[in-house]
């Protein structure tokens, strides 16, 4: 997997991007991850717009989310961003995802709270960003099913990554991933390591 096709929103702007709190680890996140492909494409805060990610996805067999995640029942989605001259919040919703064809992706990472909300054996929900992706062509997905840390995130990402390219499976790399997060008694309660699922293949 050469290609990847990167997207952090650490603070979203403009008047809305106030609710959200600044996810102090997310451009550090994004370029460990960028670093580890000889073709990456980063879209960085104003820069994430839903066109520049459908531009760049032909040639990503990654593509990796750092951010906010957002939810609405049963409706997900993450935040792009918004500015003073951009105008309100923008967002990736499962109605903006089935407009694209993510046929080309081998694994998409949702490193924000609740992008698996509601995804419990498998993607069911319609409205879901699991489902969506998965839909659109995408072979597997990693996503949360509530809210994380950012920073204990940002390691089992990091240790994701770094196990990805000689485990068996995706599944396989999260679980070890998830392990070494048990293993430090600051990170040991499961709400820093098991939030994370793959869905789709294994």
């Amino acid at each position: 997997m050469s290609g990847a096709l990167l997207v952090a929103v650490p603070s979203p702007g403009g008047p809305e991007g106030n609710r959200f709190p600044v996810l102090t680890t997310s451009l550090t996140e994004a370029r460990d991850v960028s670093a580890r492909f000889s073709k990456p494409n980063l879209l960085l805060n104003d820069a994430a717009e839903l066109s520049a990610i459908q531009k760049g996805l032909p040639s990503a067999s990654v593509f990796h989310f750092v951010g906010h995640g957002w939810v609405n029942g049963g409706d997900g989605g993450v935040v792009l961003t918004g500015s003073e001259k951009a105008g309100p919040l923008r967002y990736l919703t499962a109605a903006n995802l089935s407009r694209l064809d993510w046929s080309h992706c081998e694994l998409v990472v949702l490193s924000a709270c609740m992008t698996g909300t509601g995804e419990m054996h498998g993607p069911f929900n319609p409205r879901s960003l699991v489902r969506a992706f998965i839909a659109g062509g995408a072979r597997r997905v990693v996503a949360s099913r509530w809210n994380v840390d950012d920073v204990a995130t940002a390691e089992l990402i990091h240790r994701f990554y770094d196990l990805l390219p000689t485990a068996p499976t995706p599944t396989e790399a999260l679980a070890e991933a998830s392990r070494a997060l048990l293993r430090n008694p600051a990170t040991s309660h499961p709400n820093y390591w098991a939030s994370f699922a793959v869905f789709g293949e294994p």
